[in-house]
């Protein structure tokens, strides 16, 4: 279970160490401003903490009682971690949209012609096998056949492009077309990973300390 001391002894080996690889200028800052204030929220509750545990006059459960109490107290103040998180998140679904929306955006026209164009190109590929699909809507992507990627995705029934493959395809569309933007989305991602982390290792502390596992909710991203 994570405790105070192995929380800050993470907590100050990421702010001395180097920043890894992907975090980029503004990444970084926001990771060392995460952790700096941490390690100043934890220190303080560390203290208060040692002072419990040092109590002779408690019992155990006097002890587990008043740890319980303070982790309660303390609990709201790192929702802010949340919250950044919340952020994080936000900035890659926006940076998502721009990369990939426009493989799935459906052109402006008559609706019957479009569905019968689709129809058509689906056909093209008559009963072909999975990974045949795959390398159409691979090579479509490459050669920037929005129409033709789009329609064998959008296929009625079991889906025809496995998910890898368009994944994929999306990750190599959207580094060719707009690389400005997928470099900014591999770093929120980055960073986001590792804030993750290190939330994931708050609520651990905060519910070995007292708190109830539903209150450490607020760890996570909304929405």
């Amino acid at each position: 279970m994570q405790n105070s001391a192995s929380l800050l002894t993470r907590i100050r080996h990421d702010r001395t160490e180097p920043l890894k690889p992907g975090f980029d200028a503004d990444g970084g800052e926001r990771f060392q401003t995460a952790l700096a204030r941490l390690e100043q929220q934890v220190s303080v509750v560390q203290i208060e903490e040692s002072a419990i545990l040092k109590d002779r006059l408690l019992t155990d459960e006097g002890q587990r009682k008043k740890l319980t109490a303070l982790a309660g107290g303390i609990v709201g103040n790192f929702d802010w971690l949340g919250q950044i998180l919340s952020q994080a998140d936000t900035a890659a679904s926006r940076l998502s949209h721009v990369l990939f929306n426009p493989i799935m955006a459906v052109p402006k026209g008559d609706a019957v012609v479009q569905y019968l164009r689709d129809q058509e190109i689906r056909h093209s590929l008559g009963a072909a096998s999975v990974s045949e699909w795959n390398a159409a809507y691979l090579l479509a992507l490459e050669r920037g056949d929005l129409e033709t990627a789009r329609a064998l995705v959008t296929a009625p029934g079991p889906a025809r492009v496995s998910p890898d493959i368009q994944r994929r395809g999306q990750e190599a569309y959207g580094r060719r077309t707009n690389p400005a933007a997928w470099e900014q989305l591999q770093a929120v991602e980055h960073l986001t990973e590792h804030l993750s982390s290190l939330a994931g290792q708050v609520a651990q502390w905060l519910v070995g300390l007292g708190a109830s596992p539903e209150s450490v909710q607020m760890l996570k991203p909304k929405g």
